[in-house]
């Protein structure tokens, strides 16, 4: 995963913002780019039962996951055993394939024990 980092006043975030630091303002200038793990913890989980799209199927869970190197973010969960508090991985996952023959994925988080 690709996130920056501000200069200025340390922030990491993700996904990278072009524009500049949503912390303190600096200017895109004092954005570098970093690797992020895809790793982190379940901080929060809602299973969705109704969605107004064919993917995901139905139904879903979706995770608010503190990443390990700190930007917080929103994502789909897999795994039964899932919590608050639970660790969980990143992973891609293949969704569908374009008329072109190019191979869409997602990211997902999967609970590691």
């Amino acid at each position: 995963m690709v996130g920056h980092r501000c200069s200025v006043c340390g922030l990491v975030a993700f996904p990278p913002d072009p524009y500049g630091c949503q912390n303190c303002g600096a200017s895109e200038d004092a954005l570098e780019e970093v690797e992020l793990e895809a790793a982190g913890s379940l901080r929060a989980m809602a299973t969705v039962h109704r969605h107004h799209q064919d993917h995901p199927a139905t139904p879903f869970t979706v995770g608010i996951i503190e990443l390990v190197d700190g930007p917080v973010i929103k994502a789909i969960v897999q795994g039964e055993e899932a919590s608050v508090g639970s660790r969980v991985e990143g992973k891609l996952v293949p969704t569908e394939i374009t008329d072109n023959g190019t191979q869409l994925v997602d990211l997902y988080f999967q609970v590691v024990k």
